[in-house]
């Protein structure tokens, strides 16, 4: 693993610790309010991808409210991160690959392919620079795709001088809201709990909770970073290579804020008698 590799990859590993912690204190305040409610009206689900209470890319949060499934999504704060990989790009037949699937929950893979692609422009006339710089003998064959195999510090260097890295690197946003909450209705999600923001519903307010809809958008963050560099002889000199991965973090950014949250036991109550009382004027 590259330097810059363990770098990211400690980063991804604390927000996702930062993730579970979130989501675990979220359970440990229902675990403490649902004894407070009549027995037998409120119970955790068991997911089949993890524990009881949360799971990584299933249903992060799943509870039998008197009968109603109540399925949460949990994040941690209002720009909490929802997967990050590297991506395979060329630009000439905009073929656009993730890396590593796993890291990518599935009905987010789209955004991150369709991000990829919108730098289509700026990833083409990167490697146009690239080929024209010395030595010839080693850009001249440099592929049009990402990551790049083999290129001089200098040439690296050179690139960043004249901007090429920083249109590269600029995020992409989609800003509609309901494209993010149609991602979540199609596991059967219409609730959002945000670290800091409060609970929302997505879309649909399926118990009549008295709580905002959610707003939001999904920022996809690149960086091309290189490698540690190695000598190579082209003709007879020595130049220090390197090779580029080309990275994309995915991240779910809002600005709003509701008046009630799973994370208060107060609220907890409240949001969940609610729902009990849904259930009752529903039977009638």
């Amino acid at each position: 693993m590259k330097i810059f590799e363990l770098d990211e990859s400690l980063d991804e590993m604390a927000a996702s610790i930062g993730g579970i912690e979130y989501e675990r204190s979220v359970v440990d305040v229902l675990k403490r309010v649902i004894p407070k409610i009549k027995k037998g009206d409120v119970r955790f689900i068991d997911v089949s991808c993890g524990t009881a209470g949360f799971c990584r890319y299933g249903i992060d949060l799943e509870l039998d409210v008197a009968g109603n499934d109540f399925n949460i999504e949990l994040k941690q704060n209002t720009k909490a991160q929802m997967g990050g990989t590297s991506v395979r790009y060329d630009p000439q037949s905009d073929r656009a690959e993730i890396v590593n699937t796993e890291s990518i929950a599935e009905e987010f893979k789209p955004f991150f392919v369709s991000a990829v692609k919108s730098k289509k422009e700026n990833v083409t006339k990167f490697i146009d620079f690239i080929k024209q710089q010395e030595p010839l003998e080693l850009h001249s064959k440099i592929p049009y795709r990402f990551p790049l195999s083999s290129i001089t510090k200098e040439a690296w260097n050179a690139a960043v001088s004249q901007g090429y890295l920083k249109t590269l690197n600029e995020k992409v946003r989609f800003k509609d809201s309901s494209i993010v909450s149609n991602a979540y209705n199609k596991k059967n999600v219409y609730y959002i709990q945000i670290g800091g923001a409060g609970l929302f519903y997505l879309n649909k307010n399926p118990y009549n909770l008295p709580i905002p809809q959610f707003e939001g958008e999904i920022d996809i963050e690149f960086r091309l970073g290189p490698s540690g560099s190695k000598p190579k002889v082209i003709n007879g000199e020595t130049y220090r290579v390197l090779a580029a991965a080309y990275r994309a973090q995915g991240r779910l950014v809002t600005k709003i804020k509701s008046n009630l949250s799973l994370d208060n036991e107060e609220q907890a109550i409240e949001i969940l008698l609610q729902i009990i009382k849904h259930r009752q004027k529903n039977k009638q």
